[in-house]
């Protein structure tokens, strides 16, 4: 009976060695993510600032950088915490109720710009309340960024007098500093451009007549090379018009369309759609 522990003993041993081992390879993986992630900015670097500008190469290598370097902070906070507070339901729970309170109190400034800027109910776009939601919620998170990026250069530093002192940190190093560089772009994007009122109205307003407004109506009253249109009622009857908005290729060929400066009217005009017999659309 006294030999029955030791088989017990040896695999727990052995468990317990392969617990060691697995953050090792876990950190090796989220360092050949960040070595992407930091490929990926190059990337977008040079995707807009080359001689033949590529916009949609720079707004697509950037935007999976960005994810990349957020499920590799999340992982870092996993690997730390793990066994300490990860598996406490409260942080799920803190979790919710700031997601939560974060996407009310967003779309609660969507609405408002919405309304301020065509003057309707921001209902009537559901797509541009969404993204009006998402944009908000981000240039909420704009201090955030910019601590998490003091961090990572101070967990960078850190890792670093680390490695010199023998210990092995070179996926530690590779990861902070990978998103050290991200979320410092990040953070700059966001002050630009998602935390400005007018620069983000821009995008909005672009982003309304790509998804909520229509770019044909069979309304004889509005000239459908002049005008988009958006409906504001179900029967179609009654409808708002804003002025195209204009190709500026040759003006701004850098920058991703959606991204790029436009006028706002500060009117819009609503008129009774006068349908054409025909009835084509």
């Amino acid at each position: 009976m006294q030999d029955i522990p030791l088989p017990t003993q040896a695999v727990t041993h052995s468990e317990t060695q392969s617990r060691s081992l697995n953050p090792i390879a876990t950190v090796r993986a989220l360092c050949v993510l960040a070595v992407i992630a930091f490929l990926l900015i190059v990337i977008a670097g040079f995707a807009v600032r080359s001689s033949t500008p590529y916009p949609t190469i720079f707004v697509l290598a950037f935007a999976v950088s960005m994810l990349l370097s957020f499920y590799i902070l999340m992982s870092l906070i996993e690997i730390k915490l793990a066994q300490k507070l990860m598996h406490l339901k409260s942080s799920l729970l803190i979790w919710a109720v700031f997601l939560g309170g974060l996407s009310v109190f967003a779309k609660i400034d969507a609405q408002a710009e919405i309304n301020q800027m065509f003057h309707v109910d921001p209902s009537l776009l559901p797509m541009t309340l969404a993204a009006a939601t998402f944009m908000h919620a981000v240039a909420k998170l704009k201090l955030l960024f910019y601590l998490i990026f003091i961090a990572s250069f101070a967990m960078f530093v850190r890792y670093s007098e680390a490695r010199r002192k023998g210990e092995r940190t070179a996926g530690y190093m590779v990861c902070h500093l990978s998103n050290c560089l991200v979320f410092l772009l990040t953070a700059i994007f966001v002050t630009k451009v998602l935390a400005s009122d007018e620069r983000r109205g821009e995008v909005l307003y672009r982003f309304a007549h790509a998804a909520d407004f229509n770019s044909y109506s069979p309304c004889s009253t509005v000239h459908p090379d002049e005008f988009d249109v958006l409906y504001l009622d179900s029967s179609r009857s009654k409808i708002l018009i804003a002025p195209k908005i204009t190709a500026s290729e040759d003006i701004e060929p850098a920058i991703y369309p959606l991204l790029k400066y436009v006028p706002i009217p500060r009117t819009f005009r609503t008129l009774v759609c006068d349908y054409n017999t025909s009835g084509q659309r």
